[in-house]
């Protein structure tokens, strides 16, 4: 065998082998499927509470929406990348959607401070790793010109919670890994009411269990069951 040859099915065994390997889930990522074992149409959506933050202006969004027909599944994936929006001024109420005008990527792991400055549209980070570990710290401008103003924390992109705050107002935000799932009509990016959801179930993912399905029964049961990745 020449040693052009010998090459050749080295790397072919080497390609082969690669494509054998198992794949593996980022260990950041995070999956909720949800089975429609109802006769009903709607729309299935994924939202948390206010975790411990307990302030007036505090609104739950319906973080991700999709719709699912009877004898189907849905299913959410996502990662916990956080990130502040800032958006418009004025009241925001329940039925309407939060629209960003500025955002920010941010750290949580050793703890982050933001500045938002309303009347400049502008959001800055002004502390990082002096702060609680995990948190995040949000301090709206004393001297903005704007009455009421609008934050978002963000999950992967999307606003999970928005607060509506007057100026010179800080409040702290600590992730959770309680996550909601309701089965209705919502719309994605949705301020919700939850008082006003007939039915949701708490579904907690944790280190190990970071997999859940949501089934909901013929007559409109909910049970959930998780599994580790």
């Amino acid at each position: 065998m020449s040693k052009r040859m010998r090459t050749a099915l080295l790397k072919a065994s080497l390609l082969i082998s690669l494509m054998l390997l198992p794949v593996v889930a980022h260990a950041s990522e995070h999956v909720i499927s949800f089975v429609n074992n109802s006769p009903h149409s709607g729309v299935v959506i994924v939202y948390q509470h206010p975790p411990n933050i307990a302030m007036e202006g505090a609104l739950v969004v319906a973080w991700q929406a999709l719709s699912v027909a009877p004898a189907s599944r849905a299913t959410f994936h996502w990662s916990t990348d956080y990130s502040v929006a800032l958006g418009q001024t004025g009241n925001v109420a329940v039925g309407s959607h939060f629209v960003p005008r500025t955002t920010l990527r941010v750290d949580l792991v050793a703890g982050v401070q933001v500045t938002a400055n309303p009347s400049a549209s502008t959001l800055q980070i002004t502390e990082q790793g002096n702060v609680e570990a995990g948190a995040l710290e949000v301090s709206v401008l004393q001297d903005s010109t704007a009455e009421r103003s609008a934050v978002a924390v963000r999950i992967d992109g999307k606003p999970s919670l928005v607060v509506s705050t007057p100026p010179g107002v800080q409040w702290t935000y600590r992730p959770s890994s309680t996550y909601y799932v309701a089965f209705g009509h919502f719309t994605e990016g949705m301020l919700l009411n939850v008082d006003l959801i007939p039915q949701s179930i708490a579904v907690q993912l944790e280190e190990g269990a970071r997999e859940a399905t949501v089934t909901i029964d013929p007559d409109g049961r909910m049970s959930v069951e998780k599994s580790g990745v």
